[in-house]
């Protein structure tokens, strides 16, 4: 009888705790993830949806629904993207693997998620965009190029170019969240010609000696303002091409600095401790949240800010396209 009840108890916590085709899960264990409450953002044809979730000793668990496919997305505390899983309701998604080598998650229970991180982790970030440009002309019909270009296209260049490769592929292989998760970045892309107040730019920041500086753009005809996260690769590529806008460009008139939105002062120092750039760099203490970061609405990042020493914002937005442009057009029609 014992056994019964305990057989019976048993089949009962099975029952609890998988999942139903009313839902889905995802299950990780990361090894040396840790113990910290992640950021989960899931995308649907309609909206994104954010959340908290913590892992203990690298182990979390997600459940959510959704009768179409989504993309659900998990971040560190530092906002670094960990993992990205493909879902539907009735998927039963198992993750293993460790921190220091992200681009070789095992995934079982989605067999796109595998096909995904196997792309990623054969095709070297240095070299990841012009690969996707290429694979996506090459499978228009495959629903990982339209994956591969909202999630994993991080060129500095203008997303015009994401949504042109977008309309080329098979409208039966895009599914919808994918258009909204583009939409997104797009709204970001815009030039703006709003007059600011001076001293909405005029901020308290730290140096990479830990010491407070106020910068101000009163201080200069015009500065491109890079704002960025934790994404090492992105930030090396923006840098290479904020270096070729800047060089044909005089420092009298012109100049760059960058402003981390990084909590942690030692991840920052250990992330630009190797180059060799000319121009000044700060950190916005409390990363999103810092009172710099909110009033340039800095939502997404990387973002880039054009404003002339009167405030005028002449940009905003993500593509360095757009910012050689208009920079060369200001400075020229002020000579």
């Amino acid at each position: 009888m014992r056994a019964v009840l305990s057989y019976v108890s048993a089949l009962i916590l099975l029952m609890l705790t998988s999942c139903s085709d009313s839902d889905f899960s995802i299950e990780a264990n990361i090894q040396g993830l840790g113990t910290q409450n992640l950021r989960v953002i899931s995308v649907d044809n309609e909206s994104l949806k954010a959340s908290w979730l913590p892992a203990v000793d690298g182990s979390f668990t997600y459940r959510g629904n959704a009768e179409n496919y989504i993309v659900v997305e998990f971040f560190n505390r530092n906002m670094d993207a960990i993992l990205r899983v493909v879902v539907k309701n009735g998927d039963n998604v198992k993750v293993t693997g460790e921190i220091s080598k992200i681009d070789a998650l095992k995934i079982k229970g989605s067999k796109l998620t595998t096909q995904w991180i196997d792309w990623l982790a054969s095709h070297p970030i240095e070299n990841r965009a012009a690969d996707i440009e290429q694979y996506v002309t090459e499978n228009r019909k495959s629903k990982l190029s339209g994956l591969l270009l909202t999630y994993n296209y991080t060129t500095p260049a203008t997303y015009n170019r994401a949504l042109a490769l977008l309309d080329s592929i098979d409208e039966k292989s895009i599914y919808p969240f994918v258009k909204t998760r583009m939409k997104a970045y797009v709204d970001g892309d815009r030039a703006m010609t709003d007059t600011l107040n001076v001293a909405d730019y005029n901020f308290c920041l730290f140096s990479n000696a830990d010491s407070s500086v106020n910068f101000d753009v009163a201080d200069k005809e015009l500065t491109l303002i890079h704002l960025w996260d934790t994404d090492n690769s992105v930030r090396k590529l923006a840098t290479k091409k904020i270096e070729e806008i800047r060089k044909d460009l005089s420092s009298k008139r012109f100049r760059v600095i960058d402003i981390a939105a990084q909590a942690d002062t030692f991840v920052w120092k250990q992330a630009i401790k190797n180059d060799s750039v000319e121009w000044r760099r700060f950190y916005a203490p409390g990363g999103a949240v810092n009172p710099a970061m909110q009033a340039m609405h800095a939502n997404n990042l990387p973002l880039f800010i054009v404003v002339d020493s009167a405030g005028t914002q002449h940009y905003s937005g993500v593509s360095l396209d757009s910012v050689s442009t208009i920079v060369k057009r200001v400075l020229k029609k002020d000579k």
